[in-house]
């Protein structure tokens, strides 16, 4: 009885036994596991960590790729793992490829991309954003692509906007302005507008649409450190403006900049106003110069010593003068219809409506021909005032305005522009009272719309507001070139006259400020801005292009006029304008993923065969007698349980995973003891190895 017992004692025993070796092995297994899976996670962590590192060690010099392991090494320790770098250089300094491999607990991660560079670009050393240019340039001056060779560059757009081919044919500037840039060393070119607009055009690595975008950019981008000089500004003396230390500051001259003196800076200059360097007076900037006016004639004189690396802009904002401005007007206080396409003509005067005989009615309420230059002794000019101060604007006559209104009491109405891209670049005045948005008067560009008033489905219409409300409104027309054209010689109206100009609401497209009834939007008013032209006055105009022609050809008149002396040096230097890309939000270099793979080694795969002497083990991964930090438990790997860490050689490190060891450091807790100084498979006196 007592022997069997004893053996179902022993039996119990060895079973208890048994059970622990099989807990031990599962838990050992599951922690190998563990370990292992943190250990393949922090390789590919390290290889895409290092791969970001290399990629912008190679791109920091700037303008073309170099090898990253000059400055960083081959190998690099990184976070208890470490990468290692290949660098293959490609056909130019503009393409290459890396291979970065991971390497952390035993798992082996590598990344293979190969890039290529698309390096930062601008139109060249010397823009031209303007309508018109003529030059005069001295055969020793300098205009300098540099290695990119960029030619000067005419932006037509604004010729092409204003339609000035017939006044002054484009291939005539081309041809003129061709010369006088030739004698600079250098080329003219003028691209077709997509070549500007279009992806990667011209302007794409600037991010602007134009000229006066990069003006408006370069004024809104400036802070603290930054300078305005307001006024217009003489330098007889010495002048240093910006930064040499980051070629990113921004000066602006906020008035015309004459230099008699000497002037020197980096960054960007602007200069809103004509820029004369006499002779006798110095300039030198690294960094772009951005010269900006709306004067008809704008004069550039580069007559002193003169260097600019980077690039100039000339920015021109002008429009040329010719043809009449006509106003027609529609009006019902009702609404026009269908059945009353002009509206209410029981309004009309003379010679619209005779004052006696058939009273013939014409297709609109009122009509001004040649609005801006009659009466001839107090001419109306082209600023059409509609109300001003809640009462009748100057021209109420005219416009009828004030009138309508007066019918229309509180009842909600609001306006609009109407074919906007007829804008002849015109601005608005606004102010419609006890209404927010309009904030006091609301001033803005035709073009632009109504701004924080303007509704949020179209910015040309205003938000609704009580009719009686509306204290001022006018339109300056800036340019007569730019809106809808009507003259009588045009087949459209050499039979239909006087229908050309009033038979449609909108004259056929031409710019127009609606009233509109807010409830229905019927439309209770309009009137249309469009160039006109009778056939009696076209030769009296004819002769006066003519004229107007040769003096602008002479440099006279109109356009910007370029005076570029003989100590003149203006090359381009990407690397000065790329210095400002942060600050005016350029692309500035970008590098191209052109392809990407990637290969990985667990841990356990390296544990199960990667050791010293087998095919598959690489001892230029790891030097084999390296020494890692490994943990080694008695036990259940629980954090109560005694352990203690030590240094291991590389190649033991898989031997030493199947006798309960674990890669790193020790987690803390009561169980954890010292460090030993074993080299491998010998322990310490931290505990049993």
């Amino acid at each position: 009885m007592g022997r069997l017992v004893l053996l179902t004692v022993m039996a119990a025993a060895i079973g208890g036994s048994v059970l622990t070796l099989g807990t031990r092995s599962t838990l050992l297994e599951s922690s190998q596991r563990h370990t292992e899976g943190q250990a393949d996670v922090l390789a590919r962590e390290i290889a895409e960590a290092g791969q970001s590192v290399a990629l912008s060690e190679m791109t920091r010099a700037g303008g073309g790729f170099t090898d990253p392991t000059a400055r960083l090494g081959h190998v690099v320790d990184y976070d208890g793992g470490r990468f290692q770098i290949a660098y293959v250089p490609g056909a130019t300094n503009q393409e290459a490829r890396i291979r970065v491999t991971g390497v952390y607990g035993g798992a082996v991660h590598t990344i293979e991309s190969s890039y290529r560079l698309d390096p930062m670009d601008a139109p060249g050393p010397l823009w031209l954003d303007v309508p018109y240019a003529t030059a005069s340039v001295s055969s020793r001056a300098s205009i300098s692509g540099s290695d990119a060779n960029h030619p000067v560059r005419f932006d037509r757009r604004l010729h092409d906007e204003l339609e000035l081919g017939e006044l002054l044919p484009i291939d005539e500037l081309e041809r003129s302005l061709g010369a006088d840039i030739a004698r600079a060393n250098s080329a003219l070119s003028v691209p077709e507008a997509s070549a500007w607009t279009d992806d990667g055009g011209l302007l794409d690595d600037l991010n602007v649409d134009d000229a006066e975008g990069l003006y408006r950019v370069a004024l809104g981008a400036m802070t603290t450190g930054d300078a305005t000089l307001a006024g217009d500004r003489t330098v007889s003396g010495t002048a240093a403006w910006g930064s040499a230390a980051t070629g990113s500051s921004i000066t602006h001259v906020d008035g015309d900049l004459t230099v008699s003196g000497t002037v020197s800076g980096h960054g960007a200059l602007v200069v809103s106003g004509a820029f004369d360097v006499e002779e006798g007076g110095r300039f030198r900037w690294n960094g772009i110069v951005i010269v900006r006016d709306t004067t008809s004639l704008f004069p550039v004189a580069l007559n002193g010593r003169v260097e600019i690396n980077g690039m100039m802009v000339v920015a021109h904002q002008a429009f040329p003068p010719g043809g009449h401005l006509d106003v027609t007007v529609n009006r019902a206080r009702n609404g026009m219809s269908a059945a009353q396409p002009w509206g209410d003509l029981s309004g009309q005067v003379w010679p619209w409506r005779r004052s006696s005989g058939p009273n013939p009615i014409y297709p609109f309420h009122q009509h001004t021909h040649a609005f801006d230059i009659t009466p001839t002794g107090s001419p109306r000019g082209d600023h059409v005032h509609f109300m001003t101060n809640g009462g009748a604007g100057v021209h109420e006559s005219e416009t009828t305005f004030r009138n309508l209104l007066n019918g229309l009491g509180a009842q909600p109405v609001y306006l609009e522009f109407a074919n906007a891209e007829r804008h002849g670049y015109s601005r608005y005045t606004l102010e419609v009272g006890g209404t927010a948005g309009t904030d006091g008067r609301l001033r803005g560009t035709v073009q632009g719309g109504f701004g924080a008033f303007g509704r949020a489905d179209d910015p040309h219409r205003t938000q609704a507001f009580p009719a009686n409300q509306l204290r001022t409104l006018d339109v300056d027309v800036a340019s007569l070139r730019a809106l809808r054209r009507a003259f009588d010689s045009d087949p459209a109206c050499a039979t239909l006259w006087p229908l050309c100009i009033g038979q449609s609401w909108d004259r056929d497209g031409a710019l127009a400020v609606r009233v509109r009834r807010a409830s229905d939007d019927a439309r209770l008013y309009e009137s249309t801005m469009y160039w006109h032209m009778r056939r009696d006055e076209e030769a009296t105009h004819e002769a006066e292009e003519r004229a107007w022609r040769a003096k602008i050809q002479a440099g006279e008149a109109f356009g910007t006029a370029l005076s570029i002396g003989r100590r003149v040096a203006i090359t381009f230097d990407v690397d000065e304008v790329d210095e400002l890309s942060e600050k005016l939000g350029f692309k500035g270099d970008r590098v191209v993923l052109v392809a990407t793979t990637s290969d990985h080694n667990t841990a356990a795969e390296t544990r199960a065969g990667a050791t010293v002497g087998s095919e598959s083990y690489d001892p230029n991964e790891r030097d084999p007698n390296e020494k890692v930090v490994m943990c080694h438990w008695d036990g259940i790997p629980l954090v109560s349980d005694p352990k203690h860490e030590h240094d291991v050689k590389w190649k033991d490190v898989p031997q030493k995973l199947l006798q309960r060891h674990t890669l790193g450091s020790c987690p803390s807790g009561s169980g954890r003891s010292g460090r030993s100084g074993g080299s491998g498979g010998s322990g310490g006196s931290g505990g049993r190895s």
